[in-house]
């Protein structure tokens, strides 16, 4: 059985219960206009990890010596009844924003280039993270006596991750970055209706978008 989770960034979907069985690889997700994406005249530029990145030109990062982290924003998409999508419950979209926050602020902790500070300043940055168009979609693969317990399903998630570096004293939007990742596995709808969850894909997905953000981060500000 599979479950398919669909991200795209710069934190992501629904992560049902693992069952047995070999998951298919997910397929990229669609192409993102770069347009879409600035509207403030940056650069595109190339960064490693990320789908797509922007940069102000001739801001000096070397100038920075701290990073302020805003709590990271998360946005899910109005289910459409007609292609199967389903709400995620208040506990699932409790779970993903915890663990947005808890990688990024564990990650970025370990910069070599800055340091995590709680108020803004002249040589401050601000990270904001937001997390949109998150959805999620369930098919029906077997039935079984138990009725609802026993239905196996293909689960199906969308979401775009965006992440934004600001001045943090002018709010003058320096660089973006988005990205877009997909995780896959299996699901059992429980009684009720309730999709059974596993976050453990969830889990490496924000690690590894906290990872990328602090890889960028220290490469930007060692490289000017």
């Amino acid at each position: 059985m599979s479950r398919y989770f669909k991200v795209v960034s710069m934190a992501a979907g629904v992560a049902v219960l693992l069952l047995s069985g070999c998951a298919q690889v997910p397929p990229k997700p669609s192409a993102m206009a770069s347009d879409s994406y600035n509207f403030e005249g940056l650069e595109k530029v190339d960064a490693r990890g990320l789908d797509i990145a922007f940069i102000r030109p001739g801001v000096k990062f070397s100038s920075y010596t701290g990073l302020l982290l805003d709590p990271p924003e998360l946005a899910f998409r109005t289910p459409d009844r007609a292609t199967k999508e389903i709400a995620l419950t208040p506990t699932q979209k409790s779970m993903f924003r915890d663990s947005v926050e808890q990688h990024f602020q564990a990650e970025l902790g370990t910069l070599e280039s800055l340091k995590l500070v709680v108020e803004p300043g002249p040589d401050i940055l601000r990270l904001k993270i937001r997390v949109q168009d998150i959805s999620a979609r369930v098919l029906p693969q077997s039935g079984g006596a138990g009725g609802w317990s026993n239905i196996l399903l293909d689960a199906v998630g969308e979401a775009t991750l965006v992440l934004e570096l600001r001045d943090s004293e002018s709010d003058e939007i320096l660089a973006r970055g988005v990205d877009a990742r997909a995780i896959e596995g299996g699901g059992m709808r429980q009684k009720g209706g309730v999709i059974a969850t596993k976050w453990s894909e969830v889990e490496e997905l924000c690690k590894r978008w906290a990872s990328i953000a602090r890889q960028r981060l220290d490469a930007l500000v060692e490289g000017g």
